[in-house]
């Protein structure tokens, strides 16, 4: 989208202000399709007549509206319009808002890393003196956010931000709802971790549901009604009070036409699961059996969240096989987004440090020069690094070989491959696959003498430097690194891995140039390959 400059920016139409007000009210309705409907109009109408604050308020809305459907990309979209509109008028609480809501769309969409950074963007435009209003439509996206990257404390933290700025009963109503659905996940998650703290947050959602089925009765709307028989009946269900949970999620799960895929199918398990436990086979399986339907129909499959629901669904079904492969995968997944997202703040508060450091070092020229001079020694360093194991790269090889080439004594290589890394990959993921790599480095590294070298020669390949003139000397110290690998605990990683490694060893005379050397090596390392695997050729 290409934003036109603006030279004078008109005033909202009271005729706009009312079609965005029933706009806002039908998104707290559900009533999604209208909402669709009005905004996309009316966002052609204000752009064609020069209303930028209307066009803006109804792009933000549309963000809001394809959010709550998961349509991630149209909300990524229009939340990035509300970013350039914002920005046009100069406005915080728009960039507040779109930053917030594009947040929440990414990190639905398992981009952690730039969730991260859209989550700071949000918060270093909020102003306690923006609208209440703006205020909780943050926070309730960061709410989202938070609870997309597994980061439930945040979550948590956020919602009752929301909830203690929400001015009327529908929005406290929903702030209430985003809040306790919250809780019940963050409940799960403490009941594996902390038993006292699951208690605590059972206490607390337990206080709030009086309060939310008097505002669900206060609004009046199906729809209201619908998402409070959702969480009570969740609660109840968790508390062990089967009755009333069957019948709040009955109740709920008779629906409306505009409830989304989601919530309909969460419904559906967790009744499903009621039903079973109260010895009702048959209809806990026909509840099964609908959510399976619908969950079908939910775009993003490869989801965390998503891939935790469809596990406990196969496993209502007793289709344990496909539940514990869905389980891998969402421990997987939800163990890559939070790296991620961990990541991505690590980097943002090491970039916000260097530049501290450097206005500083602005303050004293020779402090300057000696921060740029540790600088370039950093820098030379990573050139010499690889990136994901922290050993030696290929050109750090290089110079180390060189180095004891020059030394004018016989040495020892060792070219060394992690055995059917590709197995690796493909059962376990390549996030197991990173780690296995980084285990093998750190591992390799600890068997090894301060003078040696070991080095990421690329992909799963490994080479070793040893400054050892016999040839008997270096292979018991290859052998000892291959045992260390070998005989490390790799279950704890993922459930059946196992890992061991092929090794080719040759001794290398000085000035022998270091592609032949490599070549020999590699001749070796393809030979105890071909001989089988986890082994080492001389």
């Amino acid at each position: 989208m290409s934003l036109q400059p603006t030279v004078t920016v008109k005033p909202v139409l009271a005729e706009t202000e009312a079609r965005l007000e029933a706009a806002r009210q039908a998104l707290l309705d559900g009533r999604y399709a209208d909402v669709e409907r009005l905004c996309l109009e009316l966002a052609a109408t204000c752009r064609t007549s020069g209303e930028t604050r209307g066009e803006a308020e109804a792009a933000l809305i549309l963000a809001r509206l394809f959010g709550n459907m998961r349509r991630r990309p149209e909300s990524i979209e229009w939340a990035q319009r509300v970013l350039e509109l914002g920005a046009s008028l100069d406005d915080n609480a728009l960039r507040a808002s779109g930053w917030a809501v594009q947040a929440s769309a990414l990190a639905e969409d398992d981009r952690p890393a730039e969730a991260v950074l859209a989550v700071d963007e949000a918060i270093s435009f909020v102003d306690p003196g923006m609208p209440a209003f703006t205020r909780r439509l943050v926070y309730t996206c960061l709410l989202l956010s938070y609870r997309a990257l597994g980061m439930f404390e945040q979550a948590l933290e956020a919602s009752r931000q929301a909830v203690g700025v929400s001015e009327t009963d529908a929005l406290r109503f929903w702030s209430l709802f985003n809040h306790c659905t919250t809780g019940l996940d963050a409940m799960d998650q403490a009941a594996w971790l902390d038993g006292a703290e699951s208690e605590r947050l059972q206490a607390e959602m337990l206080a709030h549901e009086p309060e939310l089925a008097t505002l669900a009765r206060a609004l009046g709307t199906p729809f209201a009604r619908m998402r409070y028989c959702e969480f009570a009946g969740g609660l109840f269900a968790r508390l062990g009070r089967l009755a009333e949970a069957r019948e709040l999620l009955s109740e709920a799960a008779v629906g409306q036409p505009h409830a989304t895929l989601v919530a309909r199918r969460d419904v559906q398990l967790r009744l499903a699961a009621v039903l079973k436990q109260l010895g009702k086979a048959d209809a806990a399986r026909q509840c099964a059996d609908e959510a399976l339907a619908l969950s079908m129909q939910i775009a993003a499959p490869h989801a965390s969240r998503e891939l935790l629901r469809r596990c406990e669904l196969h496993a209502l079904r007793g289709e344990f096989e496909q539940a514990f492969e869905l389980g891998r995968q969402h421990y997987a997944k939800t163990v890559h987004v939070l790296l991620s997202a961990m990541n991505a703040q690590i980097a943002d508060l090491s970039a916000r440090v260097s530049d501290q450091a450097m206005r500083l070092e602005n303050a004293e020229l020779r402090e300057r020069n000696r921060g740029l001079t540790h600088h370039v020694q950093e820098v030379r360093q990573q050139a010499l690094t690889d990136g994901l194991t922290g050993v030696a790269n290929r050109r750090g090889l290089e110079k180390a070989y060189r180095d004891l080439s020059d030394a004018g004594e016989c040495f020892a290589l060792a070219m060394l491959d992690v055995d059917h890394f590709k197995r690796v990959n493909d059962q376990f993921s390549h996030l197991v696959g990173d780690i296995v790599l980084r285990q093998c480095s750190q591992l390799m590294a600890e068997s090894l003498r301060a003078p040696d070298c070991l080095a990421r020669y690329g992909g799963e390949e490994f080479t070793v430097l040893l400054s050892e003139p016999q040839a008997g000397a270096a292979l018991v110290a290859i052998e000892r690194l291959h045992h260390r690998i070998q005989s490390h605990d790799w279950s704890r990683y993922a459930p059946g891995l196992a890992i061991t490694l092929s090794a080719g060893l040759v001794m290398v005379a000085p000035g022998e140039p270091f592609e032949q050397a490599i070549a020999r090596a590699d001749a070796k390392l393809y030979g105890a390959k071909r001989a089988g695997r986890n082994r080492i050729e001389v």
